[in-house]
């Protein structure tokens, strides 16, 4: 009777640790059949195609068809990209995002049953669905935002004096009374013309943005409807 009780307790213990083996064996399967990752890649789950059609895949960058496909084979062909999915076994597809309405959530995994091409003991996909495989989105690269530079500070003595108002020769440009170097912009002042003259004797400013330079007299007196000019002392 004692040792019927001792099998019994025996076998009972005994059945107990061939379940949680068989249990823990389940889980490392289940495990290594779906989330074998390169470097940088993870495992996201089952996914639906954007249709049940060629036309509608939902990574639409490059693509291969290989008898030896497994998850790690798909993800070194799909390098480039941020994502690579497993289809029917033996087909990869890899893109940078999902197209034609692939949401890119994960459904169960129950809709990617086949076994791999490359190692059955893993899945890749199934029947319009894909076993994927993504690389965290990129880090954004800040764009610097540019210092505003400020226009170098206008000269204060500038070595000319001034000489009053002027008139040109006559109303043509063929008739002016400065003939050297001319200069003409929107943000003309008397110290600007005058640093642009700084290699002539003269300097003028007319009608607000130009300015002329001369290095001998060649006007008369005016009343002052023209020109404003100086005289570089020297």
């Amino acid at each position: 009777m004692k040792l019927t009780s001792t099998l019994a307790l025996f076998a009972t213990l005994l059945g107990t640790v061939l379940s949680v083996a068989h249990a823990a064996t389940e889980t490392d399967g289940s495990n290594s059949a779906t989330t074998p990752a390169a470097p940088g890649f993870s495992y996201l789950g089952c996914i639906a195609e954007g249709g049940t059609s060629t036309s509608l895949r939902a990574l639409t960058g490059a693509s291969f068809t290989q008898t030896n496909m497994t998850p790690l084979v798909c993800q070194s062909l799909c390098s480039g990209y941020r994502y690579a999915g497993i289809e029917i076994g033996t087909q990869c597809f890899c893109g940078n995002s999902f197209s034609h309405g692939a949401t890119g959530n994960a459904i169960p995994e129950s809709n990617c049953p086949t076994p791999c091409g490359g190692d059955p003991s893993q899945k890749c996909g199934g029947a319009w669905t894909l076993s994927l495989y993504g690389k965290p989105a990129p880090t954004p690269i800040p764009i610097p935002t540019p210092t505003p530079t400020s226009a170098p500070p206008a000269p204060t003595n500038t070595g000319f004096s001034s000489l009053g108002c002027i008139a040109e020769g006559g109303t043509s440009t063929s008739l002016r009374a400065l003939t050297g170097a001319s200069l003409s912009q929107p943000n003309m002042t008397s110290l600007v013309c005058q640093s642009f003259c700084s290699g002539y004797r003269y300097a003028g400013v007319e009608i607000g943005v130009q300015c002329m330079s001369a290095r001998v007299r060649e006007w008369r007196p005016s009343n002052c409807n023209f020109r404003f000019l100086w005289e570089l002392i020297q």
